[in-house]
């Protein structure tokens, strides 16, 4: 669209001297639209001073006043570029800031993990606490304070009626749940009142406009905005106008609500329908699916059309149980056209199944999901632990990262030298203790980042960059919030950072994959649509939510988001749209070819040419010193067994250090000592009194059949050739944690577990028939004399409430799962021994985010 056409439709649009608001379909200009009001006003005689202009994003704001930019230039407007009053909602309630008061922006996750955690609501791990349960706590937060709903306006008797199960929820633990919110919440307003916080709903809250501040209010992505932020731009300006679309309202989870446009219904009401986007027959299915899904059909698609009657093939669908395998074909029939698809799913998870796929082929795309910012957080954070621990194994994985001055190949060396320490790894990188012992304060800290890290970061990408300057303005946030200078919890609190989102560009010829909602507001050429039916991993979030609401008489509005995410999908495709589902479902309509079936292609086979160099040398150099393997060893990805076993740099984790503890006080009990004796021992085993009570209680019920302790911690090492069918020369070892043994010669081994619930226990079984095998033949005793059981100390519920049950698992192996699952595991890690290449291959095959293996493949030609 030029500059200058302006269609009768927005014309008239335009021409309205009233509270306006304009439903905008997709496609329809609305940037433009909102420009040109722009302009009109100017041209009426208003300042710049006198306009308020709000966007829900950067990006928009970006465009926003590029655009209007470009009409002052090119009518040559007499106005101060300087004084346009062009912002997002953010930006605009940020000059709004209390007076002694201070914004934070990751104070809420940072609060709910350490709250979650001393108070053990949850018994999942710190990992999953963190990226996941934490964040999700404090948009619950954030929410309910976009709709004013603040902690001590909540009643949790009267909350908790409305509560309803949900997922694998029980009303009990949402009962738990909402109880702790809540105190949660009062807890986080609370220290927010003692240091003088705001979070940005507090800037929306404490937002007071005693008599508009502008003459006219321009508002953008209308249905995008929360309550709050629709009722400052209502009150902000003596007049609005207003676009928006309640067909696109696709982030409910932000606290955007279409029931905006109620607040704005004191208006003159538009409809743009003229389309600059898709061809009509996309239009046509677009409008037909809404219409066939939606619970009322929407007055405003009736007209929606492309203004050129631009006319193209009808979209279709296509019917597939193997969506990976399908859109790979489509793709190359697509790019055979000379034509190049963009592929956008609901999940990051579909995007990465298709990037490795599109690896595979050697095609060049992009993905929108931030892959370089996360891994500059991976890296970051990983170079901060080393400055601040003696543990080798952090110090290890920093020489991997850009802020150390060493190879590749070298940090490779050293790090897979298992008996090296901390001082050793000093003096071989002087330079990692000299920073180490520069770091006393802040200050330091922020230096830093200015001198190293932010010119490393700078090297790297953009999105590396914006990351490590993300990073360093929340170090002023970590300075009110930590009481002193304490290296653990500022690195925590870093770590709960949010990742910034950033805008990828698509080069020509590059297949572009992105999410739904990263795709809003852009359109591309051909479109491959892969639908996927959202699954709320955390159901627990929408009851509590729609509980209190409730509780409140202010339920939520009643939007179909699933609706909205597949239109605005749809209608990002310009020339030519591609369905891709298990079945047609929903997405079949007159307006569709349902008998699509994409060409059959050739496909590049996964064999990656071999290539020598150090780290290939590396790898075969280890395989063919591997004399023996465990249990643990065959069930690891490549990408894990690289760390463990190769690089060394496996750590313990929490929960990992539970269970070496107990499987040490097992052995003890077994070989006689008393509680006492153990406490003796050791005072830091007391806080495992409620394991030692289970492994009692076990061990009772075990001698009921078999009385005696056969051993404790019997340490197995025999050839694999003795119980597996192979030539291999290559042993099988391992530890089993105790053997019984009755009367009559019959064996049960034990297997102690502190897992939190029996989900891995099919996997338990296999370790256990093999350890079964191995005795068997090591002790000479019948395989047919000897069981196995799985005991478990340490189950909990998903929603803690104290309690540390137990459980005696003796369901026997299945002869099955061992054939199909352990044989084929092993049979995996003997072609490796002896293909070293083909581990190798693996490695690189697929998409990693893990930042170490990229920088070994980025450098394994470089010595």
């Amino acid at each position: 669209m030029s500059l200058n056409s302006i269609s009768i439709e927005k014309q008239k649009i335009l021409d309205c001297q009233e509270n306006t608001l304009v439903i905008a379909n997709p496609g329809t200009g609305k940037t433009f639209l909102l420009s040109h009001k722009y302009i009109s006003l100017l041209k009426q005689g208003l300042k710049p001073e006198d306009i308020l202009c709000l966007t829900f994003t950067e990006k928009a704001r970006e465009e926003m006043e590029n655009r209007i930019k470009k009409f002052i230039d090119k009518d040559n407007i007499p106005v101060s570029i300087s004084n346009l009053k062009i912002h997002t909602f953010h930006s605009f309630s940020a000059e709004n800031i209390i007076k002694n008061k201070f914004l934070v922006t990751n104070l809420g996750r940072y609060f709910a993990y350490k709250y979650l955690k001393e108070k053990e609501v949850f018994n999942y791990s710190d990992g999953y606490l963190m990226s996941t349960i934490a964040p999700t706590i404090d948009k619950m937060i954030q929410y309910l304070k976009n709709h004013k709903i603040t902690p001590e306006k909540i009643d949790i008797k009267r909350a908790g009626d409305f509560l309803q199960e949900k997922g694998r929820y029980k009303k009990e633990d949402l009962e738990k749940i909402l109880y702790f919110f809540v105190e949660l919440y009062k807890e986080y307003e609370k220290i927010k009142q003692e240091k003088g916080y705001l979070d940005y709903v507090d800037l929306l809250l404490n937002f007071k406009i005693d008599s508009p501040l502008y003459k006219y209010v321009l508002v953008d992505e209308l249905q995008d905005a929360n309550l709050l932020e629709a009722e400052i731009a209502l009150h902000a300006g003596q007049k609005f106008f207003a676009v928006g679309d309640k067909k696109q309202a696709i982030f409910g989870f932000q606290g955007g609500s279409v029931t905006n446009f109620n607040k704005f219904k004191q208006s003159k009401v538009f409809v743009l329908s003229e389309n600059f986007r898709s061809t009509n027959e996309i239009l046509n299915y677009a409008k037909e699916f809404y219409k066939l899904n939606g619970n009322m059909v929407p007055q405003e698609l009736e007209n929606l059309r492309n203004v050129e009657s631009k006319t193209g093939q009808k979209p279709k669908l296509c019917v597939s149980t193997n969506q990976v395998k399908t859109t790979l074909l489509l793709v190359k029939q697509i790019l055979n056209q000379k034509k190049v698809p963009t592929i956008l799913a609901r999940t990051n998870q579909q995007l990465l199944q298709i990037a490795s796929e599109l690896k595979k082929q050697k095609l060049n795309y992009l993905i929108t999901f931030s892959r370089e910012a996360n891994f500059a957080k991976k890296e970051i954070l990983t170079f901060l632990r080393s400055i601040f621990s003696e543990n080798t194994i952090c110090l290890k994985k920093a020489l991997f990262t850009p802020f150390i001055s060493i190879s590749t190949k070298d940090a490779f060396e050293i790090s897979e030298n298992k008996k090296i320490i901390s001082d050793e790894i000093y003096k071989k990188v002087p330079e990692l203790k000299k920073i180490k012992e520069s770091m006393h304060s802040f200050s330091d800290l922020i230096n830093l980042f200015d001198n190293l890290i932010i010119p490393k970061a700078r090297e790297q990408s953009k999105e590396y960059l914006n990351m490590a300057e993300n990073f360093k303005e929340m170090l002023s946030e970590a300075k009110r919030a930590v009481d002193a200078f304490n290296p653990n919890e500022i690195i925590l609190y870093l770590s709960t950072a949010d990742i910034p989102l950033s805008e990828i560009k698509g080069e020509q010829n590059t297949i572009i994959l992105s999410t739904v909602h990263k795709a809003k507001g852009r359109e591309f050429d051909y479109v491959i649509y892969l639908p996927a039916k959202s699954q709320e991993k955390l159901a627990f979030r929408s009851a509590i939510i729609d509980a209190i609401l409730a509780s409140q008489n202010n339920d939520k509005s009643n939007v179909d988001e699933e609706l909205n995410l597949d239109f605005v999908a749809i209608t990002r495709a310009k020339n030519e749209l591609y369905i891709l589902n298990q079945n047609y479902g929903r997405y079949i309509n007159s307006f569709i070819d349902k008998s699509f079936i994409p060409e059959q292609d050739t496909f590049i086979e996964n064999k990656n040419n071999f290539e020598k160099n150090w780290f290939a040398e590396k790898i075969i150099e280890h395989f063919s010193n591997k004399k023996s393997f465990s249990f643990s060893e065959i069930y690891l990805s490549p990408e894990d067994y690289l760390y463990l076993n190769i690089l060394k740099i496996g750590e313990i984790s929490s929960s990992q250090e539970i269970g070496i503890n107990v499987h040490s006080i097992a052995s003890k009990i077994l070989k006689g000592l008393t509680q006492e004796e153990i406490f003796k021992q050791d005072s830091q085993l007391e806080k495992y009194e409620k394991y030692i009570f289970n492994i009692y209680k076990i061990i009772s019920e075990i001698k009921q059949k078999y009385a005696l302790v056969y051993n404790s911690e019997l340490s197995i090492d025999v050839p694999l050739s003795e119980f597996f069918e192979t030539d291999a020369k290559i042993n099988f070892n391992g530890r089993i944690d105790a053997v019984f043994k009755d009367n009559n010669e019959n064996y049960l081994i034990v297997d102690w577990k502190t897992d939190r619930n029996e989900v891995q226990s099919s996997k338990h079984r296999q370790q256990l028939e093999l350890y079964m095998r191995a005795l068997s033949k090591k002790n000479n005793i019948p395989i047919e004399k000897i069981k196995i059981a799985i005991a478990y100390v340490g189950l909990k519920k998903q929603i803690s409430d104290g309690v540390l049950d137990y459980k005696l698992d003796e369901q026997q192996p299945s002869k099955y799962i061992f054939e199909n699952i352990v044989v084929n595991k092993i049979n995996l890690f003997l072609y490796w021994k002896e293909n070293p290449q083909n581990f190798i291959a693996s490695l690189f095959e697929n998409e990693s985010n893990d930042p170490i293996l990229i920088r070994i493949l980025q450098n394994r030609d470089k010595l």
